[in-house]
C-alpha cells in the first residue's frame, strides 16, 4: 500500500535495480534488461537465504548431552564406632 514502510522499501529496491541494470547499459523493455532485473532479484533472494540460514544456526539450541547409562559403581563402608564411612568408586 503506498505510504507505508514495506512499500516504500518496495518502491526503493526496483529503483535501486532498475539504476543498476540502466548502469550495465541494458535499456528499458530489452531482452537484456528484463534478465538483468530477474537476475538481480535473484541474488538478492539468494543473499536473504544465507542470511536467514546463518540466523538460524547462531539461535539453534545447544545438543543435549548425551545420556551415558549408569555404570557400576564400587562402595565399601568402613565403621568406627557409631560412624559409618562410605567410599565409591
Amino acid at each position: 500500500m503506498p505510504g507505508t514502510a514495506g512499500y516504500e522499501r518496495a518502491q526503493g529496491i526496483q529503483q535501486a535495480d532498475d539504476d543498476t541494470c540502466q548502469s550495465y547499459g541494458f535499456a528499458l523493455g530489452t531482452q537484456g534488461y528484463a534478465e538483468c532485473r530477474e537476475n538481480q532479484g535473484n541474488q538478492r533472494s539468494e543473499r536473504q537465504q544465507a542470511a536467514l540460514a546463518s540466523l538460524s544456526q547462531e539461535t539453534r539450541p545447544a545438543p543435549a548431552p548425551v545420556w551415558v547409562p549408569n555404570r557400576p559403581v564400587n562402595c565399601s563402608s568402613q565403621t568406627f564406632g557409631t560412624q559409618t564411612n562410605t567410599t565409591c568408586y
